[in-house]
């Protein structure tokens, strides 16, 4: 034969060498690009970079002014929520009347410089007076933050007492002289 069967092995298996280091070179580049090495777990990852949370700043209710205007045009409801506020721990500044009666939900308008947390114990206090809105107050205003009651407000649940097509009367109390006896004793 004209060929030799050892150096035709050796050339097959150098062949066949060189065939899976191409192959394999192109599988390794071929791979996706965020795969993970091994012996880590997703979790460790993301949670070693995760952000730290950061804190609502401390407040307390009387650190910020509050002006309360009626744009309502019930009178007096400036006065009873300047009442409850202050009864609440909030500071009150001044009450009055807003420009206009024609607000339908109440406002707040509130600096920037006033924590949401402020804004947000302020919405509770305010859960009786209807629809609330909440708007930046510009920070040239004299206090940090100026409610606008609105029209619209949430009526109390009726009640017997309170109904006005319910009357009830009042018993008169009786002295002995006025009593008379029950039947059967």
């Amino acid at each position: 034969m004209w060929y030799n069967t050892s150096m035709n092995k050796k050339v097959i298996l150098v062949v066949i060498g060189l065939v899976l280091v191409f192959v394999g070179g192109w599988f390794w580049m071929k791979r996706p690009s965020g795969t993970q090495p091994k012996g880590t777990t997703t979790e460790e990852i993301f949670v070693s970079e995760a952000p730290e949370p950061t804190a609502e700043p401390e407040f307390k209710k009387e650190d910020f002014t509050i002006k309360i205007l009626n744009g309502s045009g019930t009178p007096g409801l400036a006065g009873t929520l300047q009442t409850d506020l202050e009864t609440a721990g909030f500071t009150v500044d001044s009450t009055g009347n807003a420009d206009s009666y024609d607000f339908k939900n109440t406002v707040i308008r509130a600096k920037s410089t006033v924590p949401a947390g402020f804004v947000s114990l302020l919405k509770e206090e305010l859960s009786s007076y209807g629809t609330i809105d909440t708007e930046e107050l510009a920070d040239d205003e004299d206090t940090d933050v100026v409610i606008v009651i609105g029209g619209k407000q949430k009526e109390a649940e009726p009640t017997a007492a309170s109904d006005s097509k319910v009357t009830t009367k009042t018993p008169t109390p009786k002295t002995d002289s006025q009593s008379t006896p029950e039947a059967g004793t």
